[in-house]
């Protein structure tokens, strides 16, 4: 009885550590099954940020190309514009030095200039046929610096009268100061000076003395007034304060010019 009792009591006891076994078994694999899990879980989330980060990335780099090509449209669409810029400049001054060379040897002519700047207002006709010149320069705002210049250089002879003053030099026509009597013909000798401004010069058209004219700005203060259809300057402005209009241009209409009338006057031989 006892050894079955025994043999009953061990029975129980290999039962119970089956079970216990078992049960521990479910526990480990349970707990591996989270393990792998949580490993799973993990291993997915990485790849998902990992492929988060990389669509980031090449979002990013999409970005950058579209930012690269917008810049290189702008800066082709900007050298398109400069090349059409210089391009219409070459063309008007082209056509400007075109009819402005028909002055290029001229010797008889006359022309008017009004002077306004800051300090004077001056008024001067200038005449010349034939290498003989005159100037008559009327000062309005101090008369006493009004003047006569006059000049033969193929008899190297000048004669400077103040006429606000009453006196006169005779000199050499050759020495000192030279009246420039080309203004309103410039573009007839300065060939290369204007086309070189093909490339810098902003020209457009306006309007003056009732002429047509394109406008030349060399500067935002110093701008040339030409006329479109003889290439002829009708104004021009030097500073902010000084424009200098030319009016009564005429060609081959001179037939003497005169010396100036000394009489009364105090005369100095230099």
């Amino acid at each position: 009885m006892e050894e079955n009792k025994v043999q009953m009591d061990e029975e129980k006891m290999k039962e119970k550590i089956a079970e216990n076994k078992e049960q521990i078994k479910k526990e480990v694999s349970k707990k591996t099954e989270n393990n792998e899990t949580k490993v799973e879980k993990n291993e997915e989330s990485k790849f998902k940020k990992v492929e988060v980060k990389n669509k980031h990335s090449k979002e990013e780099e999409k970005k950058k190309h579209r930012g690269l090509k917008a810049i290189l449209i702008i800066i082709g669409i900007l050298v398109i514009a400069y090349f059409i810029f210089a391009m219409r400049n070459f063309y008007i001054l082209s056509n400007i030095l075109k009819k402005a060379e028909s002055y290029k040897d001229l010797t008889n002519y006359s022309y008017q200039v009004n002077i306004n700047d800051r300090e004077n207002e001056i008024k001067y006709t200038y005449r010349a046929k034939d290498g003989v010149t005159r100037t008559d320069i009327n000062n309005l705002t101090m008369p006493d610096r009004s003047m006569i210049i006059w000049d033969d250089v193929s008899e190297n002879e000048r004669i400077i009268a103040f006429t606000g003053k009453n006196t006169a030099i005779k000199t050499n026509a050759n020495e000192g100061f030279q009246i420039d009597g080309k203004m309103p013909f410039q573009f007839a000798e300065d060939v290369t000076g204007l086309s070189g401004l093909g490339l810098t010069a902003l020209i457009y058209s306006e309007n003056v003395q009732e002429k047509e004219c394109y406008v030349i700005v060399l500067a935002p203060d110093y701008k040339i007034w030409v006329e479109k259809d003889t290439g002829l300057v009708v104004q021009q402005q030097s500073s902010k304060d000084s424009i200098s209009e030319y009016v009564n241009i005429e060609l081959n209409n001179i037939t003497e010019i005169y010396k100036p009338d000394l009489t009364g006057y105090k005369v100095t031989e230099q």
